[in-house]
Formats: structure tokens, C-alpha cells, sequence
């Protein structure tokens, strides 16, 4: 059974060209297993040989692949290191996703080739494998506006 997309309420819109990635790129979040003190989302695999699974997104850059060291660590066809990449845009307070160079992504089963703005519920495709994108922080809340 394949996962059903997110139905969006508007057409997604890529990230502007002119903000691919901050200016300095950031280091890459911990590496799967490590417990974030702050989630700011959630990876749940609905597709692939680890349907169910879950795994923690953290503020900044996180790397989805199959090797160990990946923030997202996966198993199945997902290229080792960098498959894709999460960022969360403290200005935008959502996440983006940027597709690998090499290897096929697929947003909402559309294949992506520019960075894309995700909204909860989205759909991301690696491979065989499905996640679909639980967000907590967004527009409506945010870490450091709840420290104040």
C-alpha cells in the first residue's frame, strides 16, 4: 500500500533560489540515536522496511541516509551519506528540504530538484522508503518563544 500524500491547501513554493543553504554552513545535527533536549519534528517511515519507525529532527541541518553518522539513519535503497537533507529555518520557522545531487527525492510525489519548503504532513520519498513530516515547531510555536 502506497503512504497517500498530503493534500497542501496551497501549491508548495521552493525556497528562493538566492537562500539555497545559510551563508555558513552549519554542522551536520547528531548522528541517529542521540536524544535532541528540544525536537522540533518528527520523521515517521509510512513506506519501507522500517514502517512505523520514528526518528527526531532537531533544529538545524539533518542528513538522511543509510550509513552510520547520518542524523537520520535509514535502511533499505537510500544512498549511504546526504540521500537528503533537513534544514529548519528559524526566519521561515519551517523546514526545507534539499533532494541529494546524485539520487532521486520525491516531495509529495513529485520529484524535487530545487530546495523546498515542507508543511506538516508532507510526504518525502527516498528510495522505497516514505516519511512523512510531523512538525511541532512552525508559525504557531517555537522554542525560543516559549523560553521567552
Amino acid at each position: 500500500k502506497k503512504a497517500e500524500a498530503a493534500t497542501p491547501e496551497a501549491p508548495l513554493s521552493p525556497a528562493p533560489r538566492s537562500e539555497p543553504k545559510p551563508a555558513t554552513r552549519p554542522a551536520p545535527n547528531a548522528a541517529a540515536g542521540a536524544r535532541p533536549s528540544h525536537p522540533y519534528g518528527w520523521l515517521v517511515v509510512v513506506e519501507g522496511p522500517e514502517t512505523g519507525s520514528w526518528h527526531v529532527l532537531e533544529r538545524g541541518l539533518s542528513q538522511i541516509g543509510s550509513a552510520e553518522g547520518q542524523t537520520v539513519k535509514l535502511a533499505g535503497d537510500v544512498a549511504p551519506e546526504r540521500h537528503a537533507e533537513l534544514y529548519y529555518d528559524e526566519t521561515r520557522h519551517a523546514f526545507v528540504l534539499y533532494g541529494g545531487k546524485h539520487v532521486p527525492v520525491r516531495l509529495n510525489g513529485i520529484e524535487i530538484r530545487e530546495p523546498s519548503i515542507l508543511r506538516d504532513g508532507d510526504v518525502i520519498a527516498l528510495g522505497g522508503t516514505a516519511l512523512r513530516l510531523v512538525a511541532l515547531c512552525s508559525q504557531n510555536f517555537s522554542w525560543a518563544a516559549e523560553r521567552g
